[in-house]
């Protein structure tokens, strides 16, 4: 009897340690296709700010297309959520992600027990995103800033 209770706990165990390193990878998969929509926007972006064409006022404009890239980011996380079931609704999946990416985090919509590291690895991700996206934009301003001196 003693035997099997040891079975089953030894069991249970290896099934939860099984399915948290699958949730580990899942989050780290959306966190690496986040970061690269990212890296493919802000170089696009920036590529097109360099251009003739666009001269002042650039940091406008850029503030615009972040918070682009941004709700597309979230976008993916809301899909991800929405496809593994976690909310009723994409309504539900996208205001969660927004709040999560954005560390507001209300608290009205929570993801399921199985999920929640993903949850937390997302505020990671939208703050470390946010960090990158208030980095450049303090470029473009420094250099826009330089070009009115000259």
């Amino acid at each position: 009897r003693r035997r099997q209770r040891q079975m089953c706990i030894r069991d249970r165990f290896l099934w939860a340690f099984s399915m948290l390193i699958k949730n580990i990878l899942w989050s780290l998969f959306i966190t690496g296709l986040c970061v690269g929509v990212h890296y493919i926007l802000t170089r696009w972006v920036t590529r097109r700010l360099q251009c003739a064409t666009l001269r002042k006022p650039r940091a406008g404009l850029l503030c615009s297309l972040l918070l682009l890239a941004h709700l597309l980011e979230c976008g993916v996380y809301a899909t991800f959520y929405y496809i593994h079931h976690c909310f009723s609704s994409f309504y539900d999946s996208l205001y969660f992600s927004i709040t999560s990416f954005a560390t507001v985090g209300y608290g009205d919509l929570l993801l399921p027990r199985f999920w929640e590291i993903s949850g937390s690895l997302e505020g990671m991700t939208g703050a470390l995103l946010t960090g990158w996206s208030v980095a450049l934009l303090v470029a473009v301003v420094v250099l826009e800033s330089g070009e009115k001196q000259r």
